[in-house]
């Protein structure tokens, strides 16, 4: 895919973006990047003095296909680094955009709301870990809508409902659950990157059930997906309930007492 072509299609979706969410827009600078973590280590001060400690986790960003740098207050310049390997014909990039940029729009408001625009003190904030997961499960959601939408238009994909709802059912969602329960089993003495990889699988299934409600919903796919037990079911409701930044600030407390509860 030629760069100018690329740059368009990164314009148009997130000026619909911008549109659809009704954010306003921040100081934001987007690159595509050879190498997600030197590049990262050159614009984020804080991974300097620890890069000798953090190097176990290069492959960790290598895998990746897009991450954020976050400056010291929100009135300074954000970054999204989105990785080359990510530009392709499946427009996994346009997910990846989506992704880190709402990433970035939900520490912009957690820390405008609860930190006076500082960034250094969200992470001493006793709402940062609920903030770490919603934020990943609305960004895993916004991402795929935005991506499928995008990959439609420029295909000219008019599939039927049916259609579109079998291609989830026994393509996407499958592949999804079945990358869940590998990660389920790869981090389950890891709480934290635990609960990182059901809030991924969370956005993407909300996504699908915000296109197809009547097909698609954990009531409907049962069966096949027994990951929704009573504690992750209202989890799940809970958390599709927080569309929002503004819904999902006056919900935090809840998530959190649901959150503890699925290791209790």
């Amino acid at each position: 895919m030629q760069d100018s072509f690329r740059d368009q299609i990164v314009e148009t979706v997130l000026n619909n973006y911008y549109l659809i969410t009704q954010y306003e827009r921040i100081k934001l600078n987007l690159e595509f990047v050879d190498d997600l973590y030197a590049r990262r280590l050159e614009l984020d001060r804080n991974d300097k003095e620890g890069y000798e400690f953090s190097k176990d986790i290069t492959a960790f960003i290598a895998g990746l296909n897009g991450t954020i740098v976050i400056p010291q207050t929100t009135s300074e310049v954000h970054h999204v680094l989105i990785a080359k390997k990510a530009v392709n014909e499946t427009l996994t990039f346009v997910g990846t955009l989506v992704h880190e940029t709402t990433h970035i729009h939900d520490f912009f408001d957690f820390s405008t709301e609860f930190c006076n625009g500082n960034y250094e003190a969200i992470e001493q904030h006793d709402l940062f870990g609920v903030l770490y997961y919603w934020t990943e499960f609305h960004a895993a959601r916004n991402g795929y809508l935005f991506k499928r939408d995008t990959f439609f238009q420029l295909n000219g994909i008019n599939n039927s409902i049916e259609d579109q709802v079998d291609h989830i059912l026994k393509t996407e969602l499958k592949m999804h659950y079945e990358n869940l329960l590998k990660e389920l089993k790869k981090y389950s003495q890891d709480k934290t990157l635990y609960i990182y990889s059901v809030m991924q699988f969370f956005g993407v299934f909300a996504a699908f059930e915000d296109l197809f409600p009547d097909q698609i919903n954990p009531d409907e796919i049962s069966d096949n997906i027994q990951i929704f037990n009573f504690k992750i079911f209202k989890l799940y409701e809970l958390l599709r309930s927080m569309t929002t930044f503004d819904i999902a600030k006056e919900k935090f407390g809840e998530l959190e007492v649901s959150l503890g509860s699925l290791f209790n």
